[in-house]
């Protein structure tokens, strides 16, 4: 529910959060808990939905294995 900015990359702070926290877009990083559902939907896009409701997209190359990891 709320946005952070930080002075450090994405690959970094990923690394300093706890491990429930993934990488899902070159531009967004999430709370894996908060995720209710991986949708693949057509034009080869791929989105996260969240408990709150919102979409985050999720990238090509992460999408099959977050979705063989967490069984969403």
């Amino acid at each position: 529910g709320t946005k952070e900015i930080h002075n450090k990359s994405l690959d970094t702070l990923v690394q300093l959060l706890p491990p429930h926290y993934e990488r899902i877009h070159k531009s967004y990083i999430v709370d894996m808990q908060e995720v209710v559902k991986l949708n693949a939907e057509s034009g080869g896009k791929y989105t996260a939905i969240l408990k709150s409701g919102d979409q985050l997209p999720v990238g090509r190359s992460k999408y099959k294995p977050l979705k063989a990891k967490y069984l969403i």
